[in-house]
């Protein structure tokens, strides 16, 4: 039977902080505005904000699966941690290497990754 930690308030703030810092910021410093308002967006792209907001929603829903898996207590939540790590890194890549680098079609098919 797994035993369920009391809420650790910090472990929250860490996997908010780390979610929001790599999958957020890092990001942002990848973008080159030019670049990004040179791009035609196709008809059915999403207003600017609201796809902020998803993406601040689906950033926000992410960090709270890591920090409920923390606070489960069970050994086997250990690996899972470290690819969500991994793949907030691998996503924080990802503007760097289509706006600051220009490679879209590599970005593209890491974006499959």
């Amino acid at each position: 039977m797994r035993r369920i930690r009391r809420p650790e308030v910090r472990a929250l703030l860490f996997f908010l902080v780390v979610t929001y810092g790599l999958g957020g910021c890092i990001g942002c410093l990848g973008i080159k505005s030019s670049v990004y308002n040179s791009l035609i967006p196709p008809p059915y792209a999403p207003s600017r904000q609201t796809f902020n907001g998803v993406w601040a929603t689906v950033l926000l829903l992410a960090a709270l699966a890591a920090y409920l898996v923390w606070v489960a207590d069970d050994l086997r939540g250990a690996p899972a941690l470290r690819m969500y790590l991994l793949q907030l890194m691998l996503l924080s890549a990802w503007p760097w290497l289509f706006f600051r680098f220009g490679w879209r079609l590599f970005a593209f098919f890491w974006g499959l990754v």
